[in-house]
């Protein structure tokens, strides 16, 4: 019991620290991307669902925590980064080849925020395929961080923040 407590506590750090991380990259690349001309993310289609609509905001966060942290985590990470992996068995780097064709293809699920999200969500993807390897495949610090730069996302939102 106690050290299923200390190793917790240490992913819950990681969790904390590579959230930090997500989160200075969201504040900062878009402005980057923005001086070689990319349009900012657009994140109009949940800034109008949920700003003062506090039903709204409590839907999208269960959403958040039941369906895309833990879903885009196993299909993201645990799925695509096992599949390449098999792809490529054999081929030198090939497990390095898999987190970044799987963090291209996680920033191309987000098209809809444009250019610059797909450059955004992709190198998150990498960031947090790096810590599914770090952590040993086990996914549960990649759910906790999702989960939680999503949410900081929607109270930002709701409170009509803007952030990229």
């Amino acid at each position: 019991m106690v050290k299923s407590l200390i190793f917790w506590k240490s992913r819950l750090r990681i969790a904390i620290l590579f959230t930090i991380v997500i989160w200075i990259l969201i504040l900062l690349l878009p402005r980057v991307l923005s001086l070689t001309g990319i349009p900012k993310p657009d994140d109009s289609s949940f800034t109008e669902q949920i700003q003062d609509n506090p039903a709204a905001l409590i839907s999208i966060l269960l959403k958040v925590w039941t369906t895309v942290a833990f879903g885009e985590e196993v299909l993201g990470r645990v799925f695509l980064i096992d599949r390449f992996e098999a792809l490529f068995k054999g081929i030198p780097w090939n497990t390095q080849l898999a987190v970044v064709l799987a963090s291209i293809l996680f920033g191309l699920a987000h098209a809809y925020q444009g250019l610059s999200g797909i450059i955004l969500t992709a190198t998150i993807g990498l960031i947090v395929g790096i810590l599914y390897l770090y952590q040993k495949r086990s996914i549960w610090t990649n759910v906790v961080v999702h989960g939680m730069v999503d949410t900081v996302a929607m109270m930002l939102l709701f409170f009509g923040v803007k952030f990229l």
